[in-house]
């Protein structure tokens, strides 16, 4: 359990709602946290950070000069790299505050489809910085609402449901302790690609 995150969580995810807020930026409650939020009402016990997604197309410059007027350091950013036919790109950044992470994964729109798609790493090599599990997360997608978690306010997509039910299954009211990413079927191991880590400072 990260103590930390159950005691600063709901606090920092407010304040992060409001720098996105005060840009007009869009984004949304994702992975862990969006399921904890809509079936436990919590932060879920052993989650380590906060997840939350973006659409590629913003202004990344303006979240940074957003989040650091709210509080919040860049620790680091993953990004995608990749070799021979693979055309995959993609990138992931983490903020912090307070103790807590907040992992911003970074989604494209599929043309002419209701679906996104993002890259997540696994933590797997002996070498750190390089992550060479890359993986693809396809959801649909329809937008975002306004969404009362823990008497504050937090984007979450609007269709959550079919959202929640394309990662986790449909079965995903009911806890899985042996669930892993590798079993969703919105999941897809990207090959020749591999992600580096660049760290901001020690976390």
């Amino acid at each position: 359990m990260n103590k930390v995150l159950q005691i600063n969580g709901i606090e920092i995810l407010g304040k992060f709602h409001q720098a996105m807020n005060s840009i007009n930026c869009e984004y949304w409650l994702a992975f862990g946290t969006l399921l904890g939020a809509i079936r436990d009402k919590k932060l879920i016990s052993f989650d380590t950070d906060i997840d939350v997604g973006v659409l590629s197309n913003n202004d990344f410059d303006q979240i940074d000069t957003a989040l650091r007027k709210f509080g919040f350091e860049k620790v680091r950013r993953i990004e995608i790299f990749t070799k021979g036919n693979c055309s995959e790109r993609g990138f992931e950044l983490t903020y912090t505050q307070n103790g807590v992470l907040i992992d911003i994964f970074v989604f494209d729109q599929i043309s002419g489809t209701n679906h996104i798609y993002t890259h997540t790493c696994l933590w797997n090599n002996t070498h750190f910085r390089y992550l060479s599990t890359v993986l693809r997360v396809t959801v649909p997608f329809e937008g975002t609402t306004m969404y009362t978690f823990q008497n504050i306010l937090v984007c979450i997509p609007k269709n959550y449901k079919e959202y929640l039910q394309s990662y986790y299954g449909v079965n995903y009211e009911t806890p899985d302790p042996h669930w892993e990413p590798t079993m969703s079927n919105s999941v897809e191991v990207v090959l020749d690609a591999i992600g580096i880590l660049d760290e901001y400072k020690g976390v």
